[in-house]
């Protein structure tokens, strides 16, 4: 829960957590062209519940600064609540490049395995 870690420690999850996404995300689309079908959705898979965990940290890290920013003045700065929109839009634009790119590699490739009238 966010209550009981520091927002250091939230904020170093969610770094983290965004750095498997990104990693994970690259290696896919740079080697998606060579991949099977099975492989394609085993990868898309784990992009998604990595780009699953970045949101839940991005979440519990803005919860946890709400929380501590009601208690605490000033009133939160509006760099750090842009932030957590800017992180949660990425991750999700990423997440739908990864898609779109595992999906044109799959029309592809049944495109060329159909045979030809």
């Amino acid at each position: 829960m966010a209550e009981s870690r520091s927002l250091q420690q939230l904020k170093k999850e969610r770094t983290t957590a965004k750095q498997r996404f990104s990693r994970l995300a690259n290696s896919v689309m740079k080697s998606c062209e060579k991949m099977s079908a099975e492989e394609l959705e085993e990868a898309v898979s784990k992009v998604a519940l990595e780009a699953d965990q970045v949101m839940e940290t991005n979440g519990e890290l803005e919860t946890a600064w709400t929380e501590e920013a009601e208690l605490e003045p000033p009133p939160p700065k509006k760099g750090e609540v842009q932030d957590f929109k800017k992180t949660a839009e990425e991750c999700e634009r990423r997440l739908e490049e990864v898609e779109g790119a595992v999906r044109s590699v799959l029309w592809q490739s049944s495109h060329d395995s159909s045979p030809h009238l």
